[in-house]
């Protein structure tokens, strides 16, 4: 699984570590949420206030641009 983040009202995509999109995400969703996210290694696209996170499969499969929530 790969992870990435793009900032708010920024172009760039950066691609990021397991532990930097938990990180990321902590304080804006529930910690039991995150913890069967990242535990079960689930699909995701996520936000916070500035930031869009989210997760690409190893077959390349990526939440739908506009989704927010797990997949699986």
């Amino acid at each position: 699984m790969k992870y990435f983040k793009q900032y708010k009202g920024e172009d760039a995509v950066k691609e990021i570590t397991k532990d930097e999109a938990r990180q990321s995400l902590e304080g804006y969703w529930k910690e039991e949420a995150l913890e069967d996210i990242f535990s079960n290694d689930k699909a995701f696209r996520l936000f916070t206030p500035w930031a869009n996170i989210w997760t690409q499969t190893e077959d390349g499969a990526v939440p739908m641009a506009g989704f927010y929530g797990t997949v699986g």
